[in-house]
């Protein structure tokens, strides 16, 4: 039960550390433009994502595909991009589960893609396939957690100054566009 919390909180705080942030940006670009009634559609996003981490952790841990971490950082960096200028058009207005269900995937398979031998030796110790589905379930709980605050905080954004949800959309795709093409020009030189 140890090692099962261990790697839980290991998965959590992998979603929510501030370091390596790309994940907290794919959260603020799909809940941006979702409000409390969209949580099945955003629960189902998530878990895209986790699976899609999941089929990446596996290339990695295989070897089956072998990126550097600079290439992987930039394929993040244009999932990203692309997601928050997708928020910007009229179709991105609406919470339009595909697109963003396979923006997930991709983003997942990134992030799983990401991780190296030195990180699979400190998260899962010498027990890779033991301690992963805990892991995975910590990512999962960390992202509802990320999307619920969002969600929370729009709403208090709203009702506290009065900021239309367009305009809130604007504000923070604008804001994951910035930083993300900031991660984009940092992995390309």
């Amino acid at each position: 039960m140890e090692l099962f919390t261990a790697s839980f909180f290991d998965g959590f705080w992998h979603v929510v550390n501030w370091p390596d942030f790309e994940f907290l940006l794919f959260v603020i670009s799909v809940s941006v433009v979702a409000t409390f009634n969209d949580w099945k559609k955003l629960s189902l996003t998530t878990l895209v994502f986790v699976l899609g981490f999941l089929i990446g952790t596996l290339a990695a841990y295989f070897d089956l595909v072998v990126l550097s971490n600079e290439t992987i950082v930039l394929v993040q960096a244009v999932i990203l991009m692309v997601l928050a200028i997708f928020n910007f058009t009229p179709i991105g207005k609406s919470s339009n589960r595909n697109f963003r269900l396979i923006v997930g995937g991709l983003l997942g398979i990134s992030g799983g893609l990401r991780l190296q031998e030195s990180l699979f030796s400190q998260l899962f110790g010498g027990n890779f396939l033991a301690d992963l589905p805990a892991f995975l379930i910590g990512i999962e709980a960390g992202l509802i957690a990320a999307v619920l605050f969002m969600l929370i905080f729009a709403w208090l954004v709203a009702n506290a100054f009065g900021l239309v949800k367009r305009d809130w959309m604007l504000i923070l795709s604008g804001a994951v566009l910035g930083v993300s093409l900031t991660m984009f020009l940092e992995a390309l030189f």
